[in-house]
């Protein structure tokens, strides 16, 4: 806890220290390009969130964290580093009063009233259409599927899509993984997913690796999975499965003190109710078909998603232009110009 305090409250930013980690970041950045799945998360990130903050890396371009100067850091420090913006959790041996006295080195730290930037709106595209990264010579293609859906609930439509999103990608044995890794042989596993924020909607994903010469093949079949199960809606036993599914994994989910300490976490982060697991199960318990039918068919759109791939484009640009989603866009993953596209 002394280091603690020191490094949040006596920050020493030397530039011995600045320029250490500064290399190691563009170094980092560097062979992020290396990197195909991460490459198609960080073009898929772009093309949903545009110019906005989100639409970027977490660990930024080359070109902006190269411009980063030690006084932009210890500027940064001051404007939003603060009370304001931090929760803190503790899972251990020592009681409430204990901790209380153990932290109360936290009082020293001087509000600057720290705000989050306001985001710019986001892309909306004008039907699908498919971003290619070339990665020549490429053994396998990355691909990304899925288009802006919702905010973060624990209650509400983002919870149930989830729920409506697991028979179709969200475990091993989804529609998606069953088609492309054990029927087809296409990849070592596939899978659908919702993310959503606090204050800003997330995406609805499909993600994969396959090899080169089935990207075209294995595009044509993940939208066929996510259209059929559209339109003709989950199964009994696949109802059955994901209930039972959820509502068991449960009881191994807080287990260990890190455990605890993230479901505590997302409490806070969320500002939820403490029984919301509770909640959670209830809905989990009552959900119907027709539920989940409903959810399927208002956000499983695939006429609102984007597809993006990194591969080997003299292989796979040709074919990709042949399933009918028009002219396949060439991008550079690090220097997205969203304007050349229908928005």
């Amino acid at each position: 806890l002394e280091i603690a305090q020191k490094m949040l409250l006596q920050p020493r930013f030397s530039e011995e220290d600045f320029k250490r980690v500064k290399k190691q970041m563009l170094e980092s950045i560097k062979n992020q390009r290396t990197n195909p799945g991460l490459t198609a998360s960080k073009a898929f990130s772009k093309i949903m969130y545009g110019n906005a903050a989100l639409g970027t890396f977490a660990t930024g371009t080359y070109e902006t964290v190269d411009a980063i100067k030690l006084d932009d850091v210890k500027r940064f420090y001051q404007e939003n580093y603060s009370p304001n913006m931090a929760n803190l959790v503790v899972v251990g041996q020592y009681g409430e009063g204990d901790m209380k006295g153990r932290l109360k080195f936290f009082e020293e730290w001087k509000n600057s009233n720290a705000k989050l930037p306001e985001m710019t709106a986001f892309p909306k595209y004008e039907g699908p259409q498919i971003f290619l990264v070339d990665k020549p010579a490429a053994a396998q293609s990355e691909i990304r599927v899925g288009y802006l859906a919702n905010k973060y609930d624990y209650n509400g439509v983002y919870f149930k899509t989830t729920l409506m999103n697991f028979p179709l990608g969200g475990n091993f044995s989804s529609r998606i993984n069953l088609n492309l890794r054990e029927d087809k042989g296409f990849t070592y596993g596939a899978r659908s997913f919702f993310s959503g924020g606090k204050e800003y909607p997330g995406p609805f994903v499909v993600a994969t690796a396959v090899r080169t010469s089935a990207t075209d093949s294995a595009v044509v079949e993940i939208m066929k999975e996510i259209n059929n199960y559209r339109k003709n809606g989950i199964t009994d036993e696949e109802l059955k499965f994901m209930k039972s599914s959820i509502l068991l994994s449960d009881i191994l989910n807080y287990e260990t003190s890190r455990d605890k300490g993230a479901f505590l976490e997302e409490i806070l982060r969320y500002d939820l109710p403490d029984d919301y697991i509770e909640q959670q199960d209830e809905i989990v318990k009552n959900i119907s078909k027709d539920d989940i039918n409903k959810l399927a068919q208002e956000y499983l759109k695939t006429e609102n998603m984007v597809i993006v791939i990194v591969g080997n484009s003299y292989v796979v640009k040709k074919r990709l232009e042949d399933l009918g989603y028009g002219k396949v866009k060439e991008i550079d993953a690090d220097n997205i110009k969203l304007k050349e596209f229908k928005l």
